[in-house]
């Protein structure tokens, strides 16, 4: 257990805790020190919001220029080894990864997704920016010492491209 300052992914009353110490839960990182970056987002809703928009703006926000058109390019171009990566970032591609982006997405739309159960999507062709934000990890575990996994897994969420397609289809179908 890491203990932080900061939002939990356990099943805490979050307003009786506010200001005090939380428990998080990384199952899949307790030999690491501290947290690794694959657990997935934690922020406020409206931080990611702006995160997003910066994204899909390529790499500015209001009146400010964090980084290059240039620089985001560089980070979502597609690798020489997999056509559906970049740097840090999963790329819808022509389909490959449906799974995370649905068929909705275009080619040209990126993401990324966390172990928490966190999955993010940024289309700049449709201007949109879908950030889907669950507790996953935080459901019993089922299975045997064989297989097992998170029963959360087989929910509705746990399955992100039925999710993004169906906010994909509420945008697109209009």
């Amino acid at each position: 257990m890491l203990q932080l300052n900061i939002a939990s992914n356990s099943n805490d009353n979050l307003a009786s805790n506010a200001g005090i110490t939380l428990e998080l839960q990384f199952y899949n990182s307790q030999l690491k020190v501290l947290m690794s970056g694959h657990a997935g987002l934690f922020s406020r809703a409206e931080d990611l919001a702006v995160l997003a928009q910066l994204l899909l703006n390529g790499g500015g926000y209001g009146q400010h220029q964090l980084f290059s058109e240039l620089t985001l390019e560089t980070f979502i171009q597609p690798t020489k080894l997999n056509s559906h990566f970049a740097l840090g970032w999963r790329r819808a591609g022509r389909g490959v990864n449906n799974w995370h982006f649905g068929p909705y997405a275009s080619a040209r739309a990126f993401g990324h997704t966390g172990w928490t159960g966190t999955a993010t999507v940024i289309d700049p062709e449709h201007d949109l920016a879908i950030i889907l934000l669950t507790n996953m990890r935080h459901s019993p575990i089922i299975g045997d010492d064989e297989a097992f996994d998170f029963a959360a897994k087989t929910f509705e969420t746990g399955k992100y491209g039925s999710i993004i397609s169906l906010i994909y289809e509420s945008i697109l179908h209009r």
